[in-house]
C-alpha cells in the first residue's frame, strides 16, 4: 500500500519534472545577484513576489551542480514538523492558513541536495494549483501551517519523498529533497 502511495504521486509529479528541464533565456546574472555573486532566495524584490528565478538554478534551469543543499540553506535552526520535515519560513503570509484538506496555488522548485533542480513552477512561469492529499506527505506536510503569502524551505527526509524508489532518471533513490515554496492562496 505505501508504494502505490508514494507512485501515484510520483507520477502526478512527472510531467512536471520534465517541463523544468526545458530551455529558457534566464541568465547567471538574474540568478547569482546576491552578495559576492551568491544565489538569492527567489522571493526577494520582485513585486510579484518572485525573481526571475531562484536558489541557484543555472541558465539551462538546472541546478549549480557543485553546491550542495547544505551549502544553499543551513537548517540547524529550523522548525521540524512531526513527521520530520525541517523548514525554515522566509516570509509569514497573513493570509488564510493551510490544512492537509487545503486546495491551494503555489509557485516552488523542488531540488536535489547538490542543488540539482528536478521540477519548478517558476521555470514553467505558471503557479500550480492541487490538493495537498494529492502530493509527496512531506512536500504536504511542510505545506501545512503555511498563511496565504508566505514562502517557506523545506528539507523532506527521502522517506516523505519518493523513498528508495526514486523517479528513474530524475530523483535517485533515498533522496532527501529541498522545496522552495511560496503560498499564494489557499482554496
Amino acid at each position: 500500500m505505501r508504494k502505490t502511495f508514494l507512485l501515484i504521486p510520483a507520477l502526478l509529479l512527472v510531467p512536471f519534472a520534465l517541463a523544468a528541464c526545458e530551455d529558457n533565456d534566464t541568465t547567471d546574472d538574474d540568478l547569482f545577484n546576491g552578495e559576492n555573486g551568491a544565489p538569492t532566495n527567489g522571493f526577494d524584490d520582485d513585486p510579484n513576489g518572485l525573481d526571475d528565478g531562484m536558489n541557484g538554478i543555472d541558465d539551462n534551469g538546472m541546478g549549480m551542480g557543485e553546491a550542495s543543499g547544505e551549502e544553499i540553506y543551513d537548517f540547524s535552526d529550523a522548525e521540524s514538523t512531526d513527521g520530520g520535515v525541517l523548514y525554515i519560513d522566509e516570509v509569514t503570509g497573513e493570509g488564510a492558513e493551510t490544512t492537509m484538506d487545503s486546495e491551494v496555488q503555489v509557485h516552488y522548485q523542488g531540488m536535489l541536495l547538490d542543488g540539482t533542480l528536478f521540477d519548478s513552477s517558476v521555470m514553467r512561469g505558471e503557479p500550480e494549483t492541487f490538493q495537498l492529499g494529492q502530493v509527496i506527505p512531506g512536500f504536504a506536510e511542510g505545506v501545512v501551517g503555511m498563511q496565504e503569502g508566505g514562502t517557506r524551505v523545506m528539507l523532506v527526509p527521502s522517506d516523505l519523498g519518493y523513498g528508495d524508489q526514486g523517479i528513474e532518471g530524475i530523483i535517485p533513490p533515498d533522496a532527501d529533497l529541498i522545496f522552495e515554496v511560496e503560498l499564494l492562496e489557499v482554496r
